[in-house]
């Protein structure tokens, strides 16, 4: 049987808060990345021999792409918030260190079922 988490209602709020503050930063930069690409697009299209600028923009996709992996890690965890079920490994179902949690809000491990999962995918 799973553990409950113990989080007070005010560190849910302050996770809270720093998460939705994350997901409008990660918004804001995800909307310039993608306005340099639609501005540079035509561009970069009739000047293929130009290979620092298909460089330039490789390098933009992959910030988009990774931009938004973690919107949608953080946007999980808002909503584990909202539904009382944040703070639990989805592993072991063992809380989650506070720790762990302030470092990094939208973790869905605890650390030791993390280094575990790291270890076998080398």
């Amino acid at each position: 049987m799973a553990k409950k988490r113990n989080l007070s209602k005010e560190q849910l709020r302050k996770i809270k808060a720093t998460l939705v503050e994350r997901r409008k930063q990660l918004k804001d930069n995800l909307k310039s990345s993608l306005v340099e690409i639609e501005s540079q697009e035509g561009h970069h299209l009739a000047d293929l021999e130009d290979i620092d600028n298909i460089q330039d923009n490789d390098a933009v996709f992959e910030v988009v792409s990774n931009a938004s992996a973690r919107l949608d890690e953080i946007q999980k965890a808002i909503d584990k918030i909202d539904k009382g079920t944040y703070g639990t490994c989805e592993d072991c179902g063992l809380p989650i260190k506070i720790e762990r949690l302030k470092a990094l809000p939208f973790a869905t491990q605890c650390i030791e079922c993390r280094r575990k999962a790291e270890l076998e995918t080398d």
